[in-house]
């Protein structure tokens, strides 16, 4: 049902609509489904993965982590999501990427080997190293069986003893000129959308005066934390919400420091000046790292809207209001013309 809504923006589904006021019991969840027999063939299936010892397996794979806690990523997102991938076991000698299959047949040899492929080039469009995939693997969810590679393994027996190396440059080469393909640079003007969207974000400084940064699994791209604002959301929540998302902590915002204009997304940005109320900094299930910067980092790396962002936080004084592109600061003049 979640699939259903993310892929069609369907937001007036009952079963988003359950989240709006926070998360919903199982009960609720389960009087949501369509009928009975949903339920009871995932029931199956969940007895199915513990009867095996596939559960077992996971944990194992994970670790050993104590009951409670969780043994990885759900729906990991390669490649600007270009891959549909379930899930990352995030295990001490690195990360296993598993895709589920409920397929009643596993004989059938071109699907197999399409399966097997999937999880090799997922591995390798995992550029940045997000999800640190060491091992892959499939899981038959109704025969309860788990069948795992190490990545490099599963390359040569793939490449029967073609280059490893040069296939997986070669590969990324391939996926990054179709991408261009299907999604060009913006070269023409900034978009239009119909309505703003707000984003919140914290900027967060330590007793060393460096600022708190988080590195997106989906991208790869380090940012100041926060996000998108959710509708009926109030401002503070959400951003306490988002930084948590990011970085593991709870903030309290301070006071605002900046409203930050993206002419092109239409968007538009409350920095706060915040500080942590609760938590250490840590990797989450959106953030694959998490560091402290010095501020002249932040400029030199992250580029001059998140540079302009940070420094005006650090200055009391009066709310900044300022136009960007998404690179670089505009006039109100230019941002006309840019929009």
């Amino acid at each position: 049902m979640f699939k259903y809504v993310y892929r069609n923006d369907k937001l007036d589904e009952p079963v988003f609509r359950l989240f709006r006021g926070g998360v919903p019991t199982v009960e609720q969840l389960r009087a949501a489904a369509v009928d009975d027999a949903v339920t009871d063939e995932l029931v199956a299936l969940i007895r199915r993965l513990d009867e095996s010892g596939a559960l077992a397996e996971l944990r194992r794979l994970a670790g050993g982590p104590p009951p409670g806690q969780p043994l990885g990523y759900a729906g990991p997102a390669f490649f600007h999501h270009w891959t549909d991938n379930d899930m990352v076991i995030t295990g001490p000698g690195g990360g296993i990427l598993i895709d589920v299959h409920t397929a009643i047949a596993t004989n059938k040899t071109a699907q197999s080997r399409l399966w097997v492929w999937k999880l090799l080039t997922s591995a390798w469009l995992d550029t940045a190293d997000a999800y640190r995939v060491r091992t892959v693997g499939l899981y038959f969810a109704r025969q309860g069986a788990l069948v795992t590679w190490p990545v490099d393994e599963l390359a040569d027996i793939l490449l029967e003893g073609g280059d490893r190396d040069a296939a997986r440059e070669e590969f990324r080469a391939l996926a990054e000129r179709l991408r261009t393909q299907e999604h060009p640079p913006r070269v023409t003007g900034p978009l239009k959308p119909g309505r703003h969207t707000i984003a919140v974000t914290a900027v967060v400084m330590n007793d060393r005066g460096r600022v708190l940064v988080a590195r997106r699994r989906d991208t790869g791209r380090w940012k100041v934390p926060g996000g998108v604002l959710g509708l009926d959301e109030p401002i503070p929540a959400g951003l306490r919400r988002t930084v948590e998302e990011k970085t593991g902590v709870v903030v309290e915002p301070e006071r605002l420091t900046g409203v930050y204009q993206d002419v092109g997304l239409g968007i538009v940005a409350l920095v706060f000046r915040a500080h942590i109320a609760d938590g250490e900094p840590a990797p989450t299930h959106a953030s694959a790292a998490v560091d402290w910067w010095p501020a002249d980092r932040v400029g030199t790396e992250l580029g001059q809207v998140f540079a302009v962002n940070v420094r005006d936080a650090l200055v009391a004084g009066q709310v900044a209001v300022r136009l960007h592109d998404g690179a670089s600061l505009l006039s109100e003049e230019a941002a006309l013309l840019a929009s």
